[in-house]
C-alpha cells in the first residue's frame, strides 16, 4: 500500500479508537499513557516504513500527527466548548 493510504488508515482507525478514551487516558498515570502512545507510534512507524531508531517527534511530524497530549487537550477543549454552548446542557437549566 502507499504511505498516504496507510497514514489515512492509522488516522481513521487507530487514532479514532485512541481518541475515544483519550480524555480518560490523559488523566491516567504516565506509564498507562505511554502504553497508549506507543501503540500510535508503532503504527505510524510501520506506515512510514521508518527505522526503529527514528525519533518519535520526527515520525509524528512526517505523518502529520500532533503529540498525543496536545491531541488530548484539543479534544477536551472541543468537548467543553460543545457542552458549554449546548442549550440542553445542565449549565442552562433553570
Amino acid at each position: 500500500m502507499h504511505t498516504n493510504s496507510l497514514l489515512r488508515l492509522v488516522k481513521s482507525i487507530i487514532l479514532s479508537k485512541i481518541a475515544y478514551g483519550l480524555v480518560i487516558y490523559s488523566k491516567a498515570s504516565k506509564t498507562v499513557f505511554k502504553k497508549v502512545d506507543n501503540i500510535l507510534n508503532t503504527s505510524i512507524r510501520a506506515s512510514l516504513r521508518a527505522f526503529r531508531t527514528t525519533p518519535v517527534k520526527n515520525l509524528k511530524a512526517e505523518g502529520g500527527f500532533d503529540p498525543l497530549r496536545i491531541h488530548a487537550n484539543k479534544l477536551k477543549y472541543r468537548l467543553s466548548h460543545k457542552i458549554f454552548c449546548s442549550k440542553s446542557s445542565l449549565l442552562h437549566k433553570n
